[in-house]
C-alpha cells in the first residue's frame, strides 16, 4: 500500500500495478474499500491498474467534512496527476460510479473509457424516490450506526458468501466513527449527476445486477443519455454484481477493454 496527500492534507491510500496497457482505475462503493475488487484482479493478468480508498474509507484519512462526490472525484484526479497517469479507464461501483461519472463529465481528458457498475446518477430521480430519500434521512440519523452497518452488510452479501464475509468485516469498521459514517451517506444522497450525463463522451459500459431491479430504470436512462454506451445485465447478481457473478462481470469487462475506442 502507498499513500498520497491531496491538496487539503488528506492522505489517500492506494495500490498500483504497472503494465503496458492503459490502466484501469477502480473506485469502490460506499462503506467498503479497495478490497472490493479482489474478484477482478486475477482476470487482469499484467494489465496496469490502480486501486484506491476514497477519503473516509479503508486506509485513507477520515477528514475534510463535509464529504461530496465532487470532493471524492477531485481526490482521484489529484492522485492520477501525481502518478502521471492519463487516458485511464475508470471503473466505478455504486458510489464509485457516481465519482466516475463526475470525473468523466467534468475532467474529460482523464479517461478514455468508463465502466459504471450498478450505480445511479442520484437518489432523487423521481418524485417517489425523492420522497423516500427525504423520509429515510431523519431515520438514518436516529438509528444506531452499528445496526445500520449490520443491515448494510447483510443486504450486500446475501447472494455470495465471500461477499458477505468481506462486506461484514469492512463495514463493521465504520461503527467506530458515526460522524464519518453519516458524512458518507450525505455525500451519496446529495449527488445529482443527471444534467451531466450527456457531457460524458467516452465509450461507456453500464452493468447492473439482474436481481437488483431498483437500479434498472436509471441504468436505461444512462444508456439513453450517454452517447457511446451500452447496457449489460449480470445474471443472478444483486448490487455486489462483481462478486455475485464475477465470471460474467469479468468477461464483460475484458470484452469492453478489448474494443477499440
Amino acid at each position: 500500500m502507498s499513500t498520497f496527500q491531496v491538496s487539503d492534507g488528506t492522505r489517500i491510500a492506494y495500490d498500483r500495478q504497472d503494465g503496458d496497457r492503459p490502466p484501469l482505475v477502480f473506485i469502490h462503493g460506499a462503506y467498503i474499500d479497495r478490497g472490493e475488487w479482489q474478484p477482478q484482479l486475477p482476470a487482469l493478468g499484467g494489465r496496469a491498474y490502480v486501486l484506491l480508498d476514497l477519503r473516509g474509507h479503508g486506509r485513507s484519512d477520515k477528514r475534510g467534512y463535509p464529504y461530496s462526490v465532487n470532493k471524492f472525484a477531485d481526490d482521484v484526479v489529484q492522485l492520477l496527476d501525481h502518478l502521471r497517469l492519463r487516458d485511464v479507464i475508470l471503473c466505478g461501483h455504486s458510489l464509485g460510479g457516481m465519482v466516475a461519472q463526475h470525473i468523466a463529465s467534468c475532467y474529460p481528458r482523464v479517461a478514455t473509457k468508463l465502466v459504471l457498475a450498478d450505480t445511479s446518477y442520484g437518489v432523487r430521480s423521481t418524485r417517489l424516490e425523492a420522497f423516500l430519500t427525504d423520509v429515510t434521512l431523519p431515520l438514518f440519523t436516529l438509528t444506531p450506526v452499528a445496526w445500520q452497518a449490520k443491515l448494510f452488510a447483510y443486504q450486500l452479501g446475501k447472494r455470495s458468501s465471500d461477499a458477505k464475509e468481506y462486506v461484514r468485516k469492512v463495514v463493521r469498521q465504520h461503527t467506530r466513527d458515526q460522524r464519518n459514517y453519516r458524512a458518507i451517506w450525505k455525500a451519496v444522497t446529495s449527488f445529482d449527476g443527471s444534467d451531466k450525463l450527456r457531457e460524458i463522451n467516452v465509450p461507456t459500459l453500464i452493468m447492473v445486477g439482474a436481481l437488483n431491479k431498483q437500479t434498472h430504470q436509471q441504468a436505461r436512462h444512462m444508456q439513453e443519455r450517454i452517447s457511446e454506451s451500452h447496457l449489460v445485465l449480470i445474471e443472478g447478481a444483486g448490487h455486489m454484481l462483481n462478486w455475485d457473478n464475477s465470471e460474467q462481470f469479468n468477461c464483460e469487462l475484458l470484452r469492453f477493454l478489448a474494443e477499440r475506442s
